[in-house]
């Protein structure tokens, strides 16, 4: 039934419904982006402190990192400084999760987000700034995909404080931040869809006879 089709009553009951799961998922994205905007800063202190540039000649020399290179910058730092294996897996661990977190950042951000009228499902999709139809892609998302995104997030910069500042902290923060470091990921990228394309039946190769044989 369209929603021309429906009576007053039902009509209204159909477009509450749908501003509820709008609300859900608007509060879902509002607590992603704020702890991702927390995450984006301790990781920006997190190299001042790990290269020992000190403030503000690490504002001037930073200035405007993103979260990919600001990864590219740790990491590089951990092969200069020689880290031990243990601080080098730990740091891949983090940085492989907060990679897929920020690809899913910056398509919500990028592209905006349309939700599904009958599911509560949100589907981003890059169609609108593609002009080759078979790089077209979209994802869908919902509250709960947000919501573990954000409790990975809490978990990440827990692992960043640590590695950065770890020994300065006395007992009773590190026992805190140890419980957090212990949760698993929750967030797993969501598969990515793309138009269907048409098979297309080979063509068949000419023999050098047929050819001949046609002229």
């Amino acid at each position: 039934m369209s929603v021309l089709e429906m009576t007053d009553e039902e009509r209204t009951a159909y477009f509450k419904a749908l501003s509820e799961k709008a609300e859900g998922y608007m509060l879902a994205l509002g607590r992603f982006v704020s702890i991702f905007s927390k995450v984006e800063a301790t990781l920006q202190t997190s190299l001042w402190k790990l290269a020992g540039v000190p403030e503000p000649t690490a504002q001037a020399v930073f200035s405007g990192l993103r979260v990919d290179a600001c990864i590219q910058f740790i990491g590089r730092i951990a092969d200069a400084q020689k880290w031990e294996k243990r601080r080098k897996d730990e740091l891949r661990y983090v940085f492989s999760q907060l990679g897929m977190i920020n690809k899913l950042r910056n398509n919500i951000l990028h592209y905006g987000a349309t939700m599904e009228r009958h599911e509560d499902v949100w589907v981003v999709s890059n169609k609108t700034f593609v002009h080759i139809p078979e790089k077209i892609q979209e994802i869908r998302i919902t509250p709960t995909l947000l919501n573990n995104a954000t409790a990975d997030l809490v978990k990440i910069e827990s692992h960043l404080i640590v590695m950065t500042w770890g020994d300065e902290m006395s007992e009773i923060p590190r026992a805190a931040f140890a419980e957090i470091l212990k949760t698993a990921w929750l967030y797993k990228p969501p598969p990515r869809d793309q138009p269907s394309r048409k098979t297309r039946t080979p063509r068949q190769k000419r023999s050098h006879r047929q050819a001949a044989s046609r002229e």
